[in-house]
């Protein structure tokens, strides 16, 4: 039996002892003469190599640290004193069992990882500081076209909301959305080049709403219902991705824009194909969005989407009509080349019922019926439209769906279930109305404000 354990132990370190070689170690199957010294030890089970205590040796369970001519071995695990790997004094480590192996080599690899991520990282943060430390802007100081594209869009949430620019590098696209009135995060790896978006922000007399974090955004991460609107172009990271949905409040809105793993670039010496898109990847990577626009053309994948607004409660608790008092009145409005009006009633039972007409050269244009109705998920606002002579725009059972999305104090957005068009009502005073309305018309974005008086 004891001549079996023995070939049993001596076949666990042939097949190790390569590996020994590698880790620089050399493995023997007993050491009973001197008295052992233990490794230094790492205990990595919180993820931070930074936080580990520097003391010395393991006691009553706790896994420490100690310093030993420059070596670390890292352990998963806490391990007792007395089955630590020993070694002699002024000697290479050995190693005591094949098992203990496992553990050193698990560890080395931790380690060697740990420094692979940290050199690329300090790679990249090399590059692009190289690459920004030129005097002009490297991309230019306008921001890219899809923002201007879907200005509308994001105008809807600019006033007094927060805005992601996620590795803004020179900030162009940050400095725009400032301009709109949002106070933007800007997120980069690179000192150099937040350093001249800020330069840029300051030029356009919007210091005071743009920060800059310089970060490694392979660790970095994101505060949750933070963000009104997200932008991320020609960066791929799919880690962000969930960071990113989680970021987003409900009705917020993401733009994510960057090159197709068919583009020229995905081709040239040395090209990472981690950082291009697959076909219809990011409808995969950010399926729990509603998507606004989708397209790939000319190697270049753009994605427009919004996050769902939550569900219409307050304190838990269903609303109800009662919640929409504050629309009721008489609203008239002027604009340059017409005058629109819309009234809205009392609730009475389950309903509030609403008119708008559009007049312009003296002649209606067209009349909207308006019900405001209580029902089981909350209150839904179905609208008719007709035009002079009360011809009808849809069939006779259909209307116009929007079941209200979201409130606040004396604001509420109604919207069609596909998230094409949403009807954004709110009283800036107690006799003023604004209502927004926000459609896609042919994959476009268009927005129409009206302010009424009354």
């Amino acid at each position: 039996m004891e001549q079996k354990k023995a070939r049993q132990e001596n076949r666990r370190l042939r097949k190790t002892h390569k590996v020994v070689r590698l880790l620089g170690l050399r493995g023997e199957r007993s050491l009973r003469s001197e008295p052992p010294v233990p490794y230094i030890l790492l205990d990595c089970r919180a993820g931070s190599v930074a936080s580990a205590p520097a003391t010395v040796g393991h006691s009553n369970g706790t896994a420490r640290r100690q310093r030993l001519r420059g070596r670390t071995l890292v352990y998963g695990q806490v391990i007792p004193d007395e089955e630590l790997p020993t070694m002699r004094d002024n000697d290479t480590p050995r190693i005591r069992s094949s098992g203990h192996l496992v553990r050193l080599a698990a560890a080395a690899l931790l380690l060697a990882g740990l420094a692979c991520a940290a050199g690329a990282s300090e790679k990249d943060r090399r590059k692009w500081d190289g690459i920004y430390a030129a005097p002009d802007y490297v991309y230019g100081s306008d921001p890219l076209p899809v923002l201007v594209t879907w200005r509308t869009l994001l105008a809807g949430r600019a006033t007094g909301g927060r805005a992601l620019d996620v590795a803004a590098g020179e900030c162009q696209n940050g400095v725009y959305l400032a301009r709109m009135g949002y106070r933007v995060d800007c997120v980069d790896i690179s000192a150099a080049g937040l350093a001249k978006g800020r330069a840029l922000a300051a030029r356009a007399g919007v210091a005071d709403r743009l920060r800059t974090v310089v970060a490694d955004l392979e660790t970095h991460d994101l505060d949750q219902a933070a963000y009104d609107c997200i932008v991320n172009t020609r960066f791929v990271l799919r880690r962000l991705a969930p960071l990113m949905i989680r970021a987003l409040k409900p009705g917020g809105v993401l733009i994510f824009e960057s090159f197709t793993e068919d583009a020229p670039q995905a081709r040239s010496p040395g090209a990472d194909r981690s950082h291009f898109l697959a076909r219809d990847e990011l409808l995969s990577l950010f399926a729990p969005l509603r998507v606004i626009h989708h397209q790939e053309k000319d190697h270049m994948a753009t994605l427009v989407a919004r996050k769902p607004l939550s569900p219409v409660t307050r304190a838990g608790r269903r609303l109800t009509l009662d919640e929409l008092a504050w629309m009721v009145g008489h609203w008239r409005g002027v604009s340059k080349d017409s005058q629109f009006e819309e009234v809205w009633s009392r609730r009475l039972g389950d309903s509030m019922l609403g008119m708008f007409r559009l007049v312009a050269g003296g002649t209606t244009k067209f009349y909207e019926l308006i019900a405001l109705e209580d029902d089981p998920t909350g209150p839904v606002m179905r609208m008719k439209h007709f035009d002079r002579g009360l011809k009808g725009w849809e069939a006779k059972d259909q209307s116009l769906v929007m079941p209200l999305k979201s409130v606040g104090e004396n604001r509420a957005v109604f919207e069609t279930p596909d998230g094409q068009e949403r009807l954004i009502y709110s009283r800036p005073t107690a006799n003023s109305l604004l209502i927004r309305l926000e459609k896609l018309e042919k994959g476009l974005p268009v927005s129409v404000e009206f302010r009424f008086s009354r």
